[in-house]
């Protein structure tokens, strides 16, 4: 977008309507709605752009930075719904039954697709917001902005170093620099947050998987890690994927005689333990190292979590049986988790300015 262009409006679409899809179908109209987000674009000189159809309310934009990271976040989002679906073995175009990964000298894969298992690709895990505001910007909550991280922290915590992304109440904040919300945090420290933000995703993905294991008898990897960050900055270069995993390998950080024992007692209980990485959840064990995010404060609260703990923040009682004030993590292997969750991650640099988007792997078509 150039300096001289008029900023489109925009509709916040709470309730879509046959009147909307009728006026986004109109000839030389203009009017277009975004991916995933329940934003639509209105030429600023059409008729209808302050008078929004039922259901719709004209949210505000006054910079293009605002828009243009609303874009940005909805690429991201629509990318990971493409990774979500399921496909043979999880990443189709590294399917492979071998754990815990193909032979780096492999060059061809020799499996019959149809054989394997139907996974998910990707699991949303944080998504990274970096872009420079000017100072002192309050953001309302109906802004592009907003209303594009809201959308994204109902899939996955979001967090952000920019001192007015910050004060949005779904955004976990990366304290700024100049202490007060006002200025912009070092990128390296968004970048370590949102590193061990997939970390504990990846670790409750390994609970996940194992609580199913127990379930159905099969064992097989975890889906892969999807990192998103958006920044005003360029992008130097391509992201390259380092290593050419299928999934996630099973097993990983986890003590997995104790999560079927868990399994079996819940069973016995008469219900099902379910252990995921849900956004409350991830959250909260991020937020009980705030002022220190570092690998050896997460490692602890991971070993130090139990399932009891876990269910609490999920609102859930558990049966008065000791199994469930049992762990779950395995310290010896924490390390490892962490090492092939950032080797394997699929990452996601979008320059919100230039709209540039570098990435490890695309998805495949869907459909």
């Amino acid at each position: 977008m150039s300096e001289g262009d008029a900023l489109p409006l925009l509709w916040h679409v709470r309730v879509r309507t046959t009147e909307l899809d009728e006026l986004m179908r109109a000839p030389g109209s203009g009017i277009r709605r975004m991916n995933l987000l329940p934003l639509v674009l209105v030429p600023a000189e059409n008729p209808r752009a302050l008078d929004p159809p039922a259901g719709s309310q004209v949210s505000p934009c006054a910079r293009a930075v605002d828009l243009d990271v609303a874009r940005a976040i909805d690429r991201f989002l629509f990318e990971c719904d493409a990774f979500r679906a399921t496909a043979p073995g999880g990443n189709d175009w590294v399917a492979t039954p071998a754990f815990p990964h193909r032979a780096a000298e492999s060059e061809e894969i020799t499996i019959d697709s149809a054989d394997l298992p139907l996974v998910a690709r990707g699991y949303p895990a944080c998504l990274s917001v970096c872009a420079q505001l000017p100072a002192d910007v309050k953001l309302e909550e109906t802004s592009p902005i907003a209303v594009a991280t809201f959308e994204a922290s109902k899939r996955m915590p979001v967090v952000s170093g920019s001192g007015s992304i910050t004060q949005l109440p779904w955004v976990i904040p990366v304290a700024t620099a100049d202490g007060e919300g006002r200025g912009r945090h070092d990128a390296s420290a968004v970048a370590r947050t949102a590193a061990l933000t997939g970390f504990i995703t990846a670790f409750l993905l390994q609970v996940q998987a194992a609580m199913e294991s127990e379930h159905t008898g099969a064992r097989r990897g975890v889906p892969l890690l999807l990192m998103g960050r958006v920044d005003s900055d360029p992008i130097e270069g391509d992201v390259a994927q380092r290593r050419p995993f299928s999934m996630m390998p099973f097993g990983f950080g986890i003590d997995e005689d104790a999560c079927r024992r868990a399994a079996r007692a819940a069973r016995g209980h008469r219900f099902t333990l379910t252990v995921g990485p849900s956004v409350p959840l991830v959250t909260e064990l991020l937020s009980r190292v705030a002022g220190d995010v570092t690998f050896a404060r997460i490692a602890r609260t991971l070993e130090a979590l139990t399932w009891r703990d876990a269910l609490g923040i999920a609102g859930y009682e558990l049966p008065d049986d000791a199994v469930f004030d049992g762990t779950m993590a395995d310290s010896d292997t924490l390390a490892s988790l962490y090492e092939v969750a950032m080797d394997t991650r699929l990452r996601y640099e979008i320059d919100s300015v230039r709209r540039r988007l570098a990435a490890t792997v695309r998805p495949p078509r869907v459909g």
